[in-house]
C-alpha cells in the first residue's frame, strides 16, 4: 500500500498555495470526468467564438463597417 500523505503537504511539494488550492477545489472539487470533459468542450467553443467575433470584426473594418459579401465573410470565418 502506498503510505498516505496529507493533501497540504503535497500541494505544497508542488508550489501551490493553500488559497490556489481551495479556489481550485470550490470550482472543480465536485465534478466527475463527463463534466469536466464537457468543461473543457465549452472553453474551447468559446475561444472558436470569440475567434469568429474578432474576425468577423477585422472583416467589416475592411469593408468599411458595411455587411456586403455576407456570405464571403462567414465562409472565411469559418475555414481553418
Amino acid at each position: 500500500m502506498y503510505a498516505a500523505n496529507p493533501v497540504p503537504e503535497l500541494y505544497r511539494k508542488h508550489g501551490v498555495s493553500d488559497a490556489s488550492f481551495y479556489k481550485w477545489r470550490a470550482k472543480y472539487g465536485g465534478m466527475d470526468l463527463s463534466n469536466m470533459t464537457r468543461q473543457r468542450e465549452l472553453k474551447e467553443e468559446n475561444q472558436l467564438v470569440q475567434c469568429t467575433g474578432m474576425k468577423l470584426n477585422i472583416l467589416r473594418q475592411r469593408e468599411g463597417g458595411h455587411a456586403a459579401g455576407a456570405l464571403v465573410i462567414i465562409q472565411s470565418i469559418l475555414a481553418p
